[in-house]
């Protein structure tokens, strides 16, 4: 009796274990950033001579189980999903590096030139196969429904924000990713009033995921057909300038505007491209 006492003691001390593996504070992602980037950009030749310690944080998010995950919390999920992309698409482009395309309407380097980057390489994450594109659209729009999250999500592009020197983690998350929106709002590279015009131009990213933005500003709750696309996208802009106290009056027929997406590599060691798309 005393042995299987043991023995049942033993697997439940390498359960315990077994959860508390998986390190939240997401430390060798820090580590690799803070190492390997500058101003927001990726030293791409110098961490694809020394890939060891993104190779270690990768295989930490392979590893993990299922159940473990589940385990998580909210904000913790929001967290791994966000880095594993970030982490998984500079190993991409590690994988292809140096870029060099023909494409005449992406910059040569640009990650748009290699066939499948997003929808065919795969990953393993959490004892799972995913693509970037199934990161992205199976768990983190999916899972959370917040749009916030497209912030901090980079595509490898000059055109998303800078890459930030630390991993992001669940304790945090939530200020980083208010943070971060209330930055976008504030950057003319991502939101620029033009009243002259009368008008609006805005990136990209808030053109790819509309609906995306739909709850926060309360669309989703009022019975009325809803709103086309830029009507969606402003009022969520408007309502991030209005909780910063900076309100910003618009006439009814201002006029929404997506600006060029820069897709040249976010590659601290080359020189910034013409962003060749429209």
């Amino acid at each position: 009796m005393r042995l299987i006492a043991k023995v049942i003691c033993f697997l439940m001390l390498m359960q315990i274990q077994q959860v508390a593996a998986f390190d939240q504070s997401h430390q060798l992602f820090t580590d690799q950033l803070s190492k390997y980037l500058s101003r927001g950009l990726v030293h791409y030749k110098k961490l694809k001579e020394h890939p060891e310690g993104l190779d270690q944080y990768l295989a930490s998010l392979a590893n993990l189980t299922e159940d473990e995950y589940k385990g998580f919390t909210e904000n913790q999920q929001k967290a791994f999903w966000i880095n594993a992309y970030n982490a998984l698409t500079i190993k991409n482009v590690l994988n292809h590096y140096p870029i060099s395309g023909t494409l005449t309407w992406f910059p040569p380097n640009s990650i748009r030139q290699i066939v499948g980057f997003w929808d065919e390489d795969q990953f393993r994450v959490a004892g799972e196969n995913y693509t970037l594109y199934t990161i992205v659209h199976g768990r983190i729009r999916k899972d959370f429904h917040d749009p916030r999250m497209h912030f901090a999500i980079v595509p490898a592009s000059r055109g998303a924000l800078p890459l930030r020197y630390a991993a992001y983690v669940g304790e945090t998350i939530d200020d980083d990713l208010n943070a971060l929106a209330n930055k976008v709002v504030a950057d003319p590279q991502f939101v620029q009033f033009d009243e002259e015009k009368n008008e609006v131009r805005l990136s990209k990213i808030f053109a790819w995921f509309p609906l995306d933005f739909m709850a926060p500003v309360g669309f989703g709750k009022k019975r009325q057909l809803p709103p086309n696309d830029n009507a969606v996208v402003l009022q969520y802009v408007l309502q991030l300038l209005d909780a910063q106290k900076k309100p910003h009056e618009t006439k009814p027929d201002i006029q929404v505007i997506y600006k060029p997406y820069d897709w040249a590599l976010n590659d601290a060691d080359a020189k910034k491209a013409d962003s060749r798309r429209k």
